[in-house]
Formats: C-alpha cells, structure tokens, sequence
C-alpha cells in the first residue's frame, strides 16, 4: 500500500528519495493516462517501449511527484474520474 511505501522511507537509509505515481487505463486496446488534464486529455499517443536494461515503460505517460499516502490517494481519485466506463 501507499502507507506501507511511505513508512519504509522514514527509514535513515532513504535520506534521500523521490516517489512518482502514473495512472494507465487500457481501454479498447487503447492506452489512456489518467492524470493528464484538459480537452485533449486522451488524445496523447502512448506506447509501451523497452528499456535498454530488459524493464519496460510508457513513453509519454504523465508522472506525477508524491509526497505521502494521501498525496497518492488524491492521485488516484483525479484518476478514476477520467475513467472509461461501458
């Protein structure tokens, strides 16, 4: 959980850290960020790509910088408005 992830980085060993949050839907074999803002908002290619160390990412997905649980839990309230449903 987002708790648990936060908790474990009050650890002395994490002095320093950043943590970022993506929200990816796949609907109709599309994929749609969940963050991104304004008309155009699923208009945005996106593509799943491979990283040269064998990992994979999605070029073009909006991350967002967090601070806490609740800074993720609000992420994920903006994001499942933006929802297809049907």
């Amino acid at each position: 959980s987002a708790q648990a992830i936060f908790e474990c980085l009050k650890q002395p060993q994490y002095k320093e850290h950043v943590v970022k949050c993506s929200y990816l839907e796949i609907y109709n074999e599309e994929l749609r960020d969940l963050l991104v803002e304004g008309k155009n908002s699923h208009r945005a290619k996106l593509d799943i790509m491979e990283c040269k160390d064998g990992g994979t990412f999605c070029r073009g997905l909006t991350e967002m910088e967090v601070r806490s649980a609740s800074d993720v839990l609000r992420l994920i309230q903006r994001g499942q408005h933006q929802r297809m449903i049907g």
